[in-house]
Parts: C-alpha cells; sequence; structure tokens
C-alpha cells in the first residue's frame, strides 16, 4: 500500500517537472503539485523506512520469545527448589522451637516467609511474562505492517 502511493507520489512529481519545463513561462499550480508532491514523498517515505524496520525487527521475534520462555522455565524450577529447600528448613526451625530459645530464634529469623532471592526471581519471572506478551502483540502487528508495505502476509 505504501509502496503505491511512493510510486504514485513520485509519478505525480515528474509529470508537474514535465509540464511546468514544457509551458512557456512556467506554471505555479505545477510548482505547487511538485513541492507538495515532494512534502508527501519524504512523509511516505518515512513511513515506508519505519515500517520497514518494524518488519525486519519482527524476524527475531520468535528467537526472543524463546528465550524469555526458557529463562522463565529456568526461574520456575529455582524457585520450587528453593521454597522446597526453605520450607524444610522452616519446618526444622520450628520443630527445633522451644519456649526457652523461642525469643533467640525470633531475634535471629524476624520473618522467616520472606526471601529476597525468591522475590527477587519472581520480579524476573513477572517482567519476563510482560516482555513475551509485548512481543506476541508485536507478532501480531507484523501481518498489519506487511500489508500496508506492500499488501503483504
Amino acid at each position: 500500500m505504501i509502496t503505491l502511493i511512493l510510486i504514485l507520489i513520485l509519478a505525480i512529481a515528474i509529470i508537474s517537472v514535465v509540464v511546468d519545463n514544457k509551458s512557456r513561462y512556467g506554471s505555479d499550480k505545477a510548482e505547487f503539485v511538485f513541492i507538495a508532491s515532494v512534502f508527501c514523498l519524504v512523509v511516505f517515505l518515512t513511513l515506508f523506512i519505519t515500517l520497514l524496520i518494524s518488519i525486519s525487527n519482527g524476524q527475531t521475534i520468535d528467537s526472543r520469545i524463546e528465550l524469555y520462555q526458557s529463562q522463565n522455565t529456568e526461574i520456575e524450577s529455582k524457585i520450587q527448589a528453593t521454597v522446597a529447600n526453605y520450607l524444610a528448613h522452616e519446618k526444622q526451625t520450628y520443630k527445633d522451637l522451644k519456649p526457652d530459645n523461642a525469643i533467640t530464634v525470633a531475634l535471629a529469623y524476624p520473618e522467616l516467609h520472606s526471601n529476597e532471592l525468591i522475590k527477587k526471581q519472581i520480579e524476573v519471572y513477572e517482567d519476563n511474562n510482560k516482555k513475551i506478551l509485548g512481543l506476541k502483540e508485536e507478532k501480531l502487528a507484523q501481518s498489519v505492517y506487511k500489508w500496508w508495505l506492500y499488501f503483504g502476509r
């Protein structure tokens, strides 16, 4: 679509130059058409280049999605292992808890249920999911970009 529009605008610019050159005194209308067509040519050429860049970046979307999904799978397995170990540790801590050492344990472990490593991994996991969603949306937009660029799929 954009390619066709670019060709039409270029043809109009060429025709206006030919008409202006053939007229004896120069034509103000032909000059105006030439200036307007050059302006439109610049605008649509910019749009053409932007769409072309978007389509060329779209070729790596699948590999980036796979990268984020594999990273999420790795994070899931690490979280599961860490949580299992952490729960076993908590179970042992509570099992060893006696009334006389409860204050010592409470001071040493003020919050047994918070683990900063797990929180960071979950944040990375959520960020990856957002990136995956964005990449999938971008992949869906690729067919629209191709249609606007060259009536492609």
